[in-house]
């Protein structure tokens, strides 16, 4: 569930969303996931970059939400990007991305990591678990046997101007 676009496999640039973003789902609907102002998720290699979100984002019963990207997947890059509104969530709730994972999707044909650079937020966020000004959850590599080495997992040149509120990983 997005603002601009619910699942994005490509690249989204210079969009901005105005309209609120939400989701019904009740409290027996828990395991609903990716919910973002701009991408509900942005899959193997996907760029979102020069984006605004300015509408509210609500799935309080929802994992995986993000002002910008509920999911980001590997060797996907959110760059330049704004968001200005209230995000709200379960688990895993960010002001830009809501859960960042560097293996999800990825095959021996994509790229590893992620990367969050020169992003803002200055909408409150609040969840109950994982909840971050610019980031709910940046994951590292899945398992121990996997290397680090050559990996890029960046969050850089971010900013946080708002309030946030959750009840554990805060």
């Amino acid at each position: 569930l997005g603002g601009i676009v619910g699942q994005l496999d490509g690249t989204v640039s210079g969009c901005e969303n105005n309209g609120t973003v939400t989701s019904n789902a009740s409290t027996e609907e828990s395991l609903n996931y990716d919910i973002g102002g701009i991408a509900g998720n942005a899959t193997v290699e996907a760029e979102v970059s020069d984006c605004i979100n300015n509408g509210a984002v609500t799935a309080e019963h929802c994992n995986r939400v993000g002002g910008i990207v509920g999911y980001l997947y590997a060797g996907s890059d959110v760059t330049n990007c704004k968001n200005t509104a209230s995000v709200t969530g379960n688990e895993g709730i960010g002001g830009v991305v809501g859960y960042a994972a560097p293996d999800a999707g990825a095959t021996a044909n994509f790229d590893y990591g992620y990367s969050i650079i020169s992003c803002a937020n200055s909408g409150s966020v609040s969840g109950e678990k994982n909840v971050g000004g610019v980031v709910g959850i940046a994951r590292g590599v899945a398992s121990q046997n996997e290397s680090m080495e050559g990996l890029a997992l960046e969050v850089s040149s971010c900013t946080n101007e708002a309030a946030v509120s959750g009840t554990t990983n805060v």
